[in-house]
């Protein structure tokens, strides 16, 4: 959170592998029920998130083993090795001395005054806290997708820049959170490397909801032209032929065709053994390409197919 924070008010990356954004920590263990710590030691050299928690954790187990066995813990600098998953000594500190305290005479009393800082307070963007209890309250996300959209404060910036624009919160997120974020990983890419536009978003999520194209179309190979390459919804649409097809005469001439050379599963179906209506819609889906759009296939075979037996099946 701290990470974020500062990231958002722009006083660092929080870059961990290039040393913007550093962590070390101390560690001491006790005796359960004790009030009195015993020796701490310093860990360094923790470049991820993943390696604080490993390091701080195998270094409560390196202490504990040498409390139990009788060993005293030396107060030292250590540092983690990601490759062996352990720490190792850097230094020993015994005492305060070691670390050269002595004051600075060239550094005068800073004195912050309170207008500047209710200035500064003023000006300060929307923080990560706010912002996810903004889209959790107003825009009705999950506590998840919220946290995961903030985490990234580009792609959260860009996702407002979309609800500006009066598109449906839900979707759009979906297509960020869980689409955007999985080509990131694949193309290995960051989310400013990224051609697509918060219209363009906007308009694939209106394609979508207005049926023109289908939802997986959308998602595999609209919307990876659209990232990758960005350019007009409409226009790759037209240019992939992705458009939905929605003709009720067309799809109903199909699924008639379909019914007709298939009289050993129609009975099937009109027997009880209603699975089989996964078969019909495969078939249709197959001779339209994909493009038939699924929710007139299912209406239209709601009335095409004949009432089966309760068999309980």
């Amino acid at each position: 959170e701290l990470r974020n924070i500062l990231r958002y008010i722009e006083v660092c990356d929080g870059n961990l592998e290039e040393g913007s954004f550093r962590c070390d920590a101390n560690v001491s263990v006790k005796p359960q029920g004790s009030d009195k710590l015993g020796v701490k030691t310093e860990i360094k050299n923790m470049n991820s998130f993943r390696a604080v928690q490993k390091a701080i954790l195998s270094e409560i187990e390196r202490q504990i083993k040498l409390v139990e066995s009788g060993q005293k813990v030396v107060q030292e600098t250590r540092l983690w090795d990601d490759n062996s998953q352990t720490t190792y000594p850097m230094r020993s500190k015994e005492e305060a001395h070691d670390y050269r305290y002595f004051p600075e005479p060239d550094l005068v009393p800073l004195n912050i005054d309170a207008d500047w800082k209710a200035k500064v307070k003023k000006e300060l963007p929307e923080l990560p806290q706010a912002r996810r209890l903004r889209y959790t309250e107003k825009h009705k996300l999950t506590d998840e997708d919220a946290y995961i959209l903030v985490e990234d404060k580009e792609m959260s910036d860009f996702f407002d820049e979309v609800l500006k624009l009066n598109t449906p919160a839900k979707p759009a997120c979906n297509l960020l959170v869980n689409n955007t974020i999985n080509f990131l990983k694949d193309k290995k890419l960051e989310f400013h490397q990224l051609k697509i536009t918060p219209k363009s978003l906007h308009d694939l999520v209106s394609v979508v909801e207005s049926g023109k194209v289908g939802s997986t179309a959308a998602k595999n190979k609209l919307l990876p032209e659209l990232l990758l390459n960005g350019g007009s919804v409409d226009e790759i649409i037209e240019s992939q032929g992705l458009a939905q097809v929605s003709d009720v005469g067309a799809i109903k001439s199909c699924i008639e065709e379909i019914l007709k050379e298939s009289p050993e599963q129609v009975e099937s179906y009109k027997s009880g053994k209603t699975k089989v209506r996964q078969f019909f819609f495969g078939k249709i889906m197959k001779a339209t390409k994909g493009k038939a759009n699924p929710q007139v296939v299912n209406k239209l075979l709601d009335e095409l197919l004949p009432e089966p037996e309760k068999t309980g099946e």
